[in-house]
């Protein structure tokens, strides 16, 4: 367990944790800064969003689908973490479905919030969270969670809810589904366990994955920049109870997971972090592909981010 001394009332090592925290987002932050530059000179335009948004659905984040599924070590016990996920990802799911209906929003909003509520960022801050303060022990099993759990569910369920909402969609769960089945995202997905299993990745392949990969910060952070827009008040309440009602319903299912699967220690702390983490950036790309509101999940993203690196730090020094 983190040990924390005081310091003005709040726990010294919570600061310096917080401060660790923005420090690893900064370079994100900044690109958003940038491209909203690069946009009022011109450099950029709004309706390059969907270009941006094709190229890291259809190339980049299948090489990272790869990279990361090829890499990793599977065996059959590691499932747990895929269940683990999909029952907090289920909690997450109706607390969206829930909020969006307290919140009477139409339809295209009201699956915006959902895929919101069933999205995690657990690499953006969770994983330099707990790669600064916990073993590597710990760290590994975040990572298996993420992977073989969150990650794969995001790619798949939570799309297919996506497309089910989006403007984009024809209005069949089975063609839906199929579209889902056939996107590159899946069919790497097939790729990276197969050679996960098989172990037959080259080196050179592998490294030109991580090429390709590297570039998905840089391209989350120019989408994100070129659908945010400063909400309206109605907006603005929208975001601000969805993304508290999402980090207390993670942080309860999270506690509930954790003990229904046995796992204590620092390793439940930890997978608390990943099921309270703000949404991922990802939706944002979805969004743009199937036709959802992707202004309102912009600033879901990006108001959940700022209340993450504020909140999770001070979570991680009370767990």
């Amino acid at each position: 367990m983190v040990v924390f001394g005081q310091y003005y009332g709040l726990k010294t090592d919570i600061i310096i944790v917080m401060q660790n925290a923005i420090i690893n987002s900064l370079p994100f932050i900044l690109s958003v800064v940038a491209v909203k530059i690069f946009q009022q000179l011109k450099l950029i335009r709004k309706e390059d969003k969907q270009a941006v948004a094709s190229l890291t659905f259809n190339i980049v984040v299948p090489a990272l689908i790869i990279l990361l599924m090829g890499t990793i070590d599977l065996h059959f016990s590691d499932l747990k973490y895929t269940l683990m996920a999909l029952l907090t990802w289920l909690v997450a799911g109706i607390a969206g479905l829930a909020t969006s209906k307290l919140l009477k929003l139409s339809k295209k909003q009201e699956g915006t919030i959902v895929v919101g509520f069933l999205s995690f960022s657990i690499g953006v801050l969770v994983y330099p969270l707990v790669q600064l303060n916990y073993s590597n022990d710990v760290f590994l099993r975040v990572v298996l969670y993420d992977v073989i759990g969150h990650f794969f569910i995001l790619m798949t369920l939570t799309y297919l809810v996506a497309t089910m909402y989006g403007e984009k969609s024809n209005g069949s769960l089975v063609s839906n589904i199929k579209t889902v089945l056939l996107s590159p995202i899946v069919i790497s997905m097939v790729v990276g366990v197969i050679l996960s299993i098989t172990k037959l990745s080259h080196p050179i392949f592998m490294e030109t994955l991580n090429y390709m990969s590297s570039a998905f910060g840089m391209l989350a952070a120019t989408l994100l920049a070129l659908t945010l827009t400063m909400p309206r008040a109605k907006g603005l309440v929208t975001v601000g109870v969805s993304t508290v009602i999402k980090l207390l319903v993670g942080l309860a299912s999270g506690i509930a997971v954790t003990k229904m699967f046995g796992v204590t220690g620092d390793t439940s702390a930890a997978l608390l972090l990943a099921t309270a983490s703000p949404v991922s950036l990802t939706t944002i790309v979805f969004s743009e592909m199937v036709g959802l509101d992707t202004e309102l999940i912009s600033q879901f993203t990006a108001v959940s981010l700022i209340v993450g690196l504020i909140v999770l730090p001070i979570a991680m020094g009370i767990l």
